[in-house]
């Protein structure tokens, strides 16, 4: 009987198993313990699905995953959750309520954590990002999650004094009234999610936060979007000294000290409808886009076609003088200095792209090489176009295949340690009931409908160039209902699985919501092995 291992798939397992062998002190055959390995390998790679929120007095959206570069078996999930025991999120409508419900916002930022690879998971404590200055300790919305090469874990969000009854208005716009004194706050854990340092504000606007760490020296980064006055140290305030942008901050590792906030646009433009950032080498980089929806969400309208700011001009490529709603322009960003400068390139997409929304990844291990995913206009086929030099050139755009029709949405792109890149996207099912009617009531604010869904994932072995056939993840079709404060879907990934998050509604049926409620949305984790892509071939860097 020949070697088990003898195959090019189970080479890589053979070696695992040695080293495996060797660190526990068993004497074995070389010959023994590769066929035991592939032996506990033979079954065919599966997708690994869990309800992580699984608590249907809480509707969770925008959740967020990370791995521990120090051991792949640590995940870390935060979610946004509304609602408790005490008060169901399907029983109050947010948009309607002229008092704040306190219970209702109990379980907001909260972390759950993995420590063997994602199969079973726990809530971690209370939510560790909060607002010192205020009680209770709460977190709250746009949460955001990282860990870094030393094994920190850092988690964020946007906090702040929980609203006072204001008797004939909203929440909504309570809620309004307090932006000035919200803020974004980040902790730090080095146990794995069991503890948190004091929580720490980046004293930058609240629209839309993102978090990234550089692998490579542990740098954090943290930027979101809105008004923010140097001068006055002031954020969420209008004034002719506080300009609409995005704004970076760079934190030393475990949070040992911070920058200032730098503008990510420039003297005569705003960088704030962008998208993700991301970090590696040194460098910090960053999309933004001209001419699309402006920053917080809408369409735009008809707005007219506004001329490339004269600072940009000479960097623009193929002849473009103007950015669009109909023809936006996209731009790549790189800073080596911690966002006090910027170098910028044009990046012509062929055929053009759907909106504002773009994802950014550096590859860690081949400084240089960036890479961005876009929608075409149709928002039906994905485009990932890849750098080895920082911007200065492109290769063409590559497409990842389409298995089934229907517009794709809420997609995340991130580069893993070995050099593979992943995505994750929804596809809406054209196929199922449409989108539910908002429903009548006297609410302010009608809830966020969403669609029926299915959740695809794709990799790509040689850094963006080809992609697999991608793989429908969810065991269960979502349903249409009300997507509340979903906003988007994430993945991580290490040496062999993509782990990805994403809001869920196939618990629907199982609750009942008051006209403007928006329960039945659980945060949903899905583990997909490389394998499953590959066939079992090698993928990625060793």
């Amino acid at each position: 009987m020949g070697n088990a291992c003898s195959k090019p798939k189970h080479r890589a397992c053979a070696k695992r198993t040695a080293r495996l062998l060797a660190s526990f002190s068993i004497t074995a055959t070389a010959a023994l313990a590769p066929t035991f390995a592939c032996a506990q390998n033979a079954a065919a790679p599966q997708v690994h699905e869990v309800n992580v929120t699984n608590d249907l007095a809480i509707s969770s959206g925008e959740p967020e995953i990370a791995v521990d570069p120090t051991n792949y078996r640590n995940l870390a999930i935060v979610e946004f959750g509304v609602g408790s025991d005490q008060m169901p999120a399907s029983t109050f409508s947010p948009a309607a309520l002229l008092e704040p419900p306190p219970a209702a916002m109990s379980n907001t930022g909260r972390v759950m954590v993995s420590h063997d690879g994602g199969d079973r998971w726990q809530q971690q404590g209370p939510a560790p990002a909060y607002d010192p200055a205020f009680k209770p300790h709460r977190g709250g919305g746009d949460p955001f999650i990282a860990w870094g090469p030393d094994g920190t874990l850092y988690v964020g969000d946007e906090a702040g004094p929980d609203p006072e009854p204001a008797p004939g208005k909203s929440l909504i716009e309570v809620y309004g009234q307090l932006l000035p004194r919200a803020n974004l706050f980040i902790a730090a854990s080095t146990d794995a999610g069991r503890s948190f340092s004091a929580p720490q504000s980046a004293g930058t606007p609240i629209d839309r936060p993102w978090m990234t760490v550089d692998r490579t020296n542990g740098t954090l980064y943290t930027v979101s979007s809105g008004t923010y006055s140097a001068a006055r140290k002031l954020h969420n305030a209008p004034g002719p000294d506080a300009p609409n942008d995005r704004w970076l901050v760079a934190w030393k590792p475990r949070l040992a000290g911070k920058s200032e906030p730098r503008r990510l646009g420039g003297p005569d433009f705003s960088a704030a409808g962008g998208s993700t950032i991301t970090a590696a080498n040194g460098v910090i980089a960053a999309t933004f886009v001209l001419g699309g929806p402006p920053p917080g969400g809408g369409t735009g309208g008809n707005a007219p076609a506004r001329p490339v700011p004269a600072s940009l001009v000479s960097i623009m490529k193929d002849g473009v003088t103007s950015c669009s709603l109909q023809a936006p322009c996209l731009f790549f960003e790189t800073s080596t200095d911690e966002g006090q400068h910027w170098t910028r390139h044009h990046v012509p997409v062929p055929g053009g792209i759907a909106s504002r929304q773009t994802l950014v990844s550096a590859d860690a291990g081949r400084p240089g090489r960036y890479a961005i995913s876009v929608l075409d206009p149709t928002a039906t086929h994905f485009s990932v176009l890849v750098t080895e030099d920082s911007g200065e050139t492109w290769a063409p755009p590559a497409a990842i295949p389409e298995v089934a029709s229907g517009a794709n949405f809420k997609f995340w792109m991130a580069y893993g340690p070995t050099g593979v890149l992943g995505m994750v996207w929804k596809k809406q099912r054209d196929d199922l009931t449409p989108p539910l009617a908002p429903p009548s009531g006297s609410e302010t604010m009608p809830p966020a409908i969403g669609p029926a869904f299915d959740v695809y994932s794709s990799i790509s072995c040689d850094g963006g160039a080809h992609w697999f056939q991608p793989i429908r993840v969810n065991s269960a079709v979502s349903p249409a209902g009300p997507s509340a404060s979903d906003d988007f879907t994430y993945l991580t990934m290490d040496d062999r699985n993509v782990h990805m998050v994403w809001g869920d509604h196939r618990a629907l049926p199982q609750v009942r919501n008051v006209p403007g409620a928006a329960g039945g949305t659980q945060a949903y984790y899905g583990r997909v092995p490389f394998a499953m892509f590959t066939g079992g071939s090698t993928c990625g860097r060793p």
